[in-house]
């Protein structure tokens, strides 16, 4: 049976807020933000389109097929690099997103559990 400092240590080191907690869960989440930025371009796009709409002599009566829209972004002359069209604002918000969430999942984890061996009865 592991003895009440033995059990703390493991808490603290497993269970409790770290900043290598914060680091990694801003790295990935910032990378996951970058990654899905052009699908939720097209996404907010497909939403705010008006049925009907004419894309290069196709018309469509139920919505803009999302291949149609991919190539009316990179054919508009910003190319690839429009599909990451507001890409600070993606930033900003995965970094704080991520890291605020990390950082008050742990401490509300912790206030919750403060020995890992009770049960908490609700």
């Amino acid at each position: 049976m592991p003895t009440q400092s033995e059990v703390e240590y493991f808490r603290e080191k497993f269970q409790g807020f770290s900043t290598h907690k914060l680091k990694w869960s801003i790295l990935i989440g910032t990378t996951t933000g970058v990654l899905s930025l052009p699908f939720e371009l097209l996404k907010v796009r497909a939403q705010l389109l008006q049925e009907g709409r004419v894309i290069h002599g196709f018309s469509v009566n139920r919505g803009v097929p999302t291949f149609k829209m991919f190539y009316e972004i990179i054919d508009s002359g910003a190319g690839v690099r429009g599909l990451w069209k507001g890409l600070d604002t993606a930033l900003v918000r995965s970094i704080y997103g991520s890291g605020l969430r990390t950082f008050l999942w742990c401490h509300i984890y912790n206030k919750l559990n403060k020995d890992p061996r009770s049960k908490l009865i609700f």
